[in-house]
């Protein structure tokens, strides 16, 4: 089959210094939404129809490097790596919750502390209840080996005290913890920050609990320039809450 020219598209602003046009790092289609990224730290959707700018996004640098931008598997969010040492998100749809916000702009998002170097890639799962599955597992595994340990070393008068704290520390340790391994993962709030006028966070993080549901929530995977490869869950939480993404290295 021979392609056959069809249209240009010039991605650059129209006066100010981005007006000279930067280099075009990647490119990325969900339905009928183009995504460009381009070394003017910004990024673009246009409409595949009319080929029209539907929105700018702002908040990550990406000046030198070859930083690909990416939709979420259901195109409701973008994600980018940025060379501040930041994964970025931002909201694709509901652009503007203001009237007096540009509806061409998106300045609000969210950024996670990812790494010690520039990250180069950033992209969420596309199965992610798989990874949440052996968070779980996991999980249970672990606090079915304390509660027997903790069986074994006390007195049995004691016992039923330490069971009753046994379930409850294990309760805070699903609620705050998401690692893929067994290393300890510092409890993550600290390092998600809401950019711009943003009042909720971009993900959400609070979902109603069903007996038999599927787990569900956010796996973001991402690299940086030294070769450390993260994996950040957001497991979804019965009680309403920001964001929270807890990193496991590889």
């Amino acid at each position: 089959m021979q392609l056959k020219y069809h249209t240009v598209i010039d991605v650059r602003s129209t006066r100010g210094k981005n007006a000279r046009g930067h280099k075009i790092t990647s490119l990325a289609v969900h339905g009928d939404k183009l995504l460009v990224t381009s070394n003017d730290s910004r990024i673009r959707i246009y409409d595949l129809r009319d080929m029209d700018l539907t929105c700018k996004f702002k908040g990550a640098e990406i000046n030198q490097s070859q930083i690909r931008a990416s939709f979420s598997p259901d195109g409701k969010h973008i994600i980018c790596g940025s060379e501040d040492n930041y994964i970025y998100i931002w909201r694709a749809t509901d652009f503007s919750p203001s009237l007096s916000v540009r509806k061409d702009r998106n300045p609000m998002w969210e950024r996670i502390k990812a790494h010690n170097s520039i990250v180069t890639a950033a992209v969420f799962a596309p199965k992610p209840h798989l990874f949440l599955s052996l968070i779980e597992d996991q999980q249970k595994s672990q606090t079915i080996s304390v509660s027997g340990s903790c069986a074994e070393t006390i007195p049995s008068s004691s016992k039923r005290t330490v069971q009753r704290m046994d379930s409850e520390n294990s309760l805070n340790v699903i609620s705050t913890h998401g690692a893929l391994s067994s290393v300890h993962i510092p409890n993550a709030i600290d390092t998600i920050t809401i950019g711009s006028t943003t009042t909720a966070p971009i993900l959400p993080s609070s979902i109603p609990a069903t007996k038999d549901r599927q787990l569900q929530g956010d796996i973001i995977v991402s690299a940086d320039l030294n070769g450390c490869i993260k994996i950040f869950a957001n497991p979804s939480r019965i009680k309403t809450g920001s964001s929270n993404f807890f990193p496991t290295e590889y």
